[in-house]
């Protein structure tokens, strides 16, 4: 369950940015990823701060 990983990285102090697609297959799911990674990596390259939405992350499926 991919909420609850990135709840647990979380957790353990990682900056994590999560999206969640809803009704999107994984390759339909390419294009808000791509329109949204691209400017991501880019301001990584760029030196910004890298933000997170830990505190936004509904929760997911017991593993």
């Amino acid at each position: 369950d991919v909420r609850s990983i990135a709840r647990q990285y979380c957790d353990d102090g990682a900056d994590i940015t999560y999206h969640e697609y809803q009704l999107l297959s994984h390759t339909m799911g390419m294009v808000p990823w791509i329109a949204e990674a691209l400017p991501w990596l880019q301001g990584r390259f760029d030196g910004a701060a890298v933000t997170n939405n830990c505190g936004n992350i509904l929760p997911g499926n017991e593993l």
